[in-house]
């Protein structure tokens, strides 16, 4: 009986003519896709795409050099307008975008060659702080006996060789600088950063750091620094968390500190003058700027919700509480309820009122004062409208139709020509009339006649006919008047004239 059933058990698994056919194994895989290989362009074998030569042995073409991927850092060069070249240079192993600096010289031409990168790299300094070249440059080339030393070129000043890219130098107004809400020692500072040395003050070299000039000390011998943001998993930036190298950060394992986190530098008030000074940088980094400048944020206030009266059934008596249980029954639940702030384009039609008015104001006192001499406007305006005010009268800043005075103080516009005066004060609601005539009544000490006279009033700009003296038309803007709310004041000083 045992038998038996191992016979049966045995023919059960013996292999049908179906199955030994091999080709119906494959029915069910799909279409074929090429995923995983390419084509060789020289002899058209095909070979996976992680081959860094052909296989075909009689065509051995090279895809890839193999130490390619190790000299793929990323490096910005830096406009330093001196007789070097600095370059801002990625480094592995600290974060997502830890960076540190390499110097070479400027070489005439643009032969680049093998020799030119040997001769280049002999006399490179990098100053990557977790490099053995800033130790070979610093600590064994004191010690050292002349020839025995064999020159090793490290990953960052190969990368920065093979550099093509440019950091964009953001441009700092130096008439913005007054204006801002800083300390005087913190303008002083910011002043003498920008003016020691040639170059911009701040520099864009990625998408979250930017290189700022700095004081030149052991530290920092370049006299520039890195002032990186924050990014999230997400690889998006947080704008208002950052750090500066003027601390003591080694990369992203290290700013866990919350002390290192978000702390106002000399260069954190830099960073805030140069994304102010264009418009381009104010709206992407407009969190980081609301950090001191405080603009268009969103404010939450609790407002209690409108009830709307309803008319009770006629057939109900109406029953009145006594005072102290009334005003604990009628309290409504506060709502949350969201204010913003006026946008761009809102503040830009305000500025347009206050404008016209102050044109209005002009020409009423051209009109109605009758006299000649000095007029003074006075007027009390947000940082904001100078600002705008500033663009209007910057448009044609080549043709030298102004003149600008800074001090301690506020600023100061001398207006020359009338054309260009009209270009800042012409709105679409009114025009700014430089001569108006007016009837004016005469009469004669001799006699009771009286007749009518036409007199011309108009507004004295700039050189007189007759080369008499020059009449500016001044605006003075002192800032920070009103601390708390950021207002300044602006002072109109013009000479109205009569003939």
């Amino acid at each position: 009986m045992l038998r038996k059933e191992l016979k049966i058990r045995k023919s059960v698994f013996q292999p049908s003519v179906q199955s030994r056919d091999v080709s119906h194994l494959l029915l069910n895989l799909g279409k074929a896709t090429k995923r995983g290989i390419r084509k060789c362009h020289k002899c058209g074998v095909y070979n996976g795409t992680k081959s860094l030569t052909c296989k075909n042995k009689q065509c051995g073409t090279v895809f890839r050099e193999c130490e390619e991927k190790e000299t793929t850092l990323n490096a910005t060069k830096l406009l330093s307008g001196t007789a070097r070249q600095v370059f801002s240079v990625k480094v592995r192993g600290k974060g997502p975008d830890y960076r540190g600096f390499v110097q070479l010289p400027v070489v005439e031409g643009n032969t680049v060659t093998e020799e030119a990168d040997v001769a280049l790299s002999e006399v490179a300094l990098c100053f990557v702080d977790s490099c053995q070249r800033l130790f070979d440059d610093s600590i064994l080339k004191c010690h050292e006996i002349e020839g025995t030393r064999v020159v090793s070129i490290c990953i960052h000043i190969k990368s920065a060789l093979k550099s093509v890219n440019v950091a964009v130098p953001i441009e700092t107004k130096n008439c913005l600088l007054h204006s801002l809400n800083f300390t005087d020692n913190i303008k002083q500072q910011l002043w003498s950063l920008s003016t020691e040395t040639r170059g911009a003050l701040v520099q864009r070299v990625s998408k979250t750091v930017v290189a700022v000039k700095c004081q030149v000390s052991p530290k920092h011998p370049l006299g520039y620094l890195h002032f990186t943001f924050c990014t999230s998993k997400g690889n998006r930036v947080i704008y208002d968390k950052f750090f500066c190298n003027c601390l003591n950060i080694k990369g992203y394992g290290s700013i866990s500190n919350s002390d290192a986190i978000n702390r106002k530098c000399i260069h954190f008030y830099a960073c805030i003058w140069a994304f102010a000074s264009d418009l381009k940088f104010a709206e992407e980094f407009i969190d980081f700027l609301n950090i001191e400048l405080c603009v268009g944020k969103p404010q939450e206030i609790k407002k209690p919700p409108l009830i709307e009266p309803t008319i009770s059934n006629s057939r109900k008596h109406l029953k009145t509480l006594p005072g102290n249980m009334s005003e604990t029954v009628t309290k409504p639940k506060s709502s949350i309820q969201k204010h913003y702030f006026v946008t761009k384009l809102d503040v830009a039609m305000q500025f347009i009122d206050w404008l016209s008015s102050t044109t209005e104001r002009i020409n009423q006192c051209i009109t109605n004062n009758k006299k000649e001499g000095l007029q003074v406007l006075q007027s009390y305006i947000p940082l904001s409208f100078f600002v705008l005010l500033q663009a209007r009268i910057h448009q044609d800043e080549k043709q030298h139709n102004f003149y600008t005075c800074t001090d301690s103080t506020g600023i100061t516009y001398i207006i020359r020509n009338t054309a260009y005066l009209k270009k800042v004060f012409d709105t679409p609601q009114i025009s700014l009339q430089l001569v108006q005539v007016h009837e004016e009544i005469i009469t004669h000490s001799d006699g009771p006649h009286l007749f009518l006279e036409d007199k011309i009033w108009y507004l004295k700009v700039g050189m007189a006919e007759n080369g008499g003296p020059f009449t500016p038309f001044t605006l003075n803007w002192a800032p920070s008047v009103l601390p708390i709310s950021n207002f300044g004041r602006m002072d109109v000083l013009f000479y109205v004239g009569c003939r």
